[in-house]
């Protein structure tokens, strides 16, 4: 399952990635009718190394979870309780 997580991760963070160099050269093309680009895009360059690393860092931290459940190795049958909610 993990092989699935990282083609959805790459998949997603490549298209990210080529909005933000198409982002960054138009902020460097355009960077006389504006201040604030350079700077927006310095932070915004920031926020998506930090969210790569801890998005790569989850996927590999949730899918190692111990997610199995453990059944009970004897073979004496457990009577089946009803429940009323």
């Amino acid at each position: 399952m993990i092989a699935v997580y990282l083609w959805i991760y790459i998949f997603l963070l490549a298209i990210l990635w080529a909005f933000f160099f198409v982002a960054r050269h138009h902020a460097l093309k355009f960077w006389g009718y504006s201040s604030n680009i350079a700077p927006v895009t310095n932070i915004l360059f920031i926020f998506m190394i930090i969210g790569s690393i801890l998005w790569l860092f989850l996927i590999f931290t949730l899918d190692l979870q111990n997610t199995f459940i453990e059944l009970p190795s004897n073979n004496t049958q457990t009577p089946a309780q009803e429940i009323y909610y």
